[in-house]
């Protein structure tokens, strides 16, 4: 009978554990989301690129801070595509070509918002 109680707190330990991962995790990726929502915002009300570019960068270093815990939790597959995105993301900052920009950080908005319902303890993502 202990071996069962003792396998039953180790479940309950696990699955605390990935219930907190996940929070965790949506909590700074749906943060970038939204920064790369205010920074579209900045492009295509005022054209303040400068500012824009500001608020990508640091969404852009938040990603590099946390790369090895995303790797590490979820599909590699997954991250990669992000990554790219933010590549495209900064070339257009650069360029400063609005449509293609806008396209480039919408997509990669979407992209972290879906790394968020990924992790989400659904039964969906169980199955």
């Amino acid at each position: 009978m202990k071996r069962f109680w003792g396998a039953c707190a180790i479940l309950a330990l696990l699955t605390g554990a990935t219930i907190w991962q996940g929070h965790y995790i949506a909590g700074y990726l749906e943060h970038m989301a939204q920064s790369l929502d205010q920074a579209q915002a900045l492009v295509e009300k005022d054209e303040d690129w400068d500012q824009a570019r500001r608020l990508s960068e640091d969404v852009f270093s938040m990603w590099e801070t946390h790369k090895f815990h995303l790797h590490a939790t979820m599909n590699h597959q997954d991250t990669d595509q992000v990554l790219f995105s933010i590549q495209s993301v900064q070339q257009y900052l650069q360029l400063e070509e609005l449509d293609q920009y806008v396209a480039a950080n919408a997509q990669l908005a979407a992209q972290l918002r879906l790394l968020v319902e990924l992790e989400q303890p659904t039964l969906e993502n169980i199955l």
